[in-house]
């Protein structure tokens, strides 16, 4: 028997993902919704003044050494990821073949650096 055909390039590579950071991302949406409600990040007035803050102060408090957020026990890491994920659902349009088209366009964009990082290194 021989093995079937799957057309799958360009496509969204989920397995990238890191799956521990996916998950501190999840324990960060699994916190507030308990704290507030489900989704609740959706509703949020001035989102995109309030998430970039939060992730900034976030990013901040893990460049001066603390890990952990001192309210919630997660990392400060997991937080700015998830204001990261609150700013792109939000304000970065798009549907999932929108979202398919622009992979598409950047993983050419990939393969052409890549080649030519490649000929840098052979003339090197």
């Amino acid at each position: 028997m021989s093995a079937g055909m799957k057309f799958d390039t360009n496509k969204l590579e989920y397995n990238l993902v890191d799956f521990r950071a996916l998950a501190w991302l999840v324990a960060a949406l699994t916190y507030g919704a308990i704290k507030y409600e489900r989704n609740n990040w959706r509703l949020v007035e001035r989102a995109d003044e309030r998430y970039y803050d939060a992730l900034l102060r976030h990013v901040e408090e893990w460049r001066a050494g603390e890990m952990y957020d001192s309210e919630s026990g997660l990392p400060h890491l997991a937080h700015a990821m998830f204001c990261v994920m609150c700013l792109c659902a939000l304000y970065v349009p798009g549907k999932l073949s929108d979202i398919n088209a622009r992979t598409v366009e950047a993983c050419r964009r990939a393969r052409e650096l890549r080649a030519a990082r490649e000929r840098l290194q052979i003339e090197a």
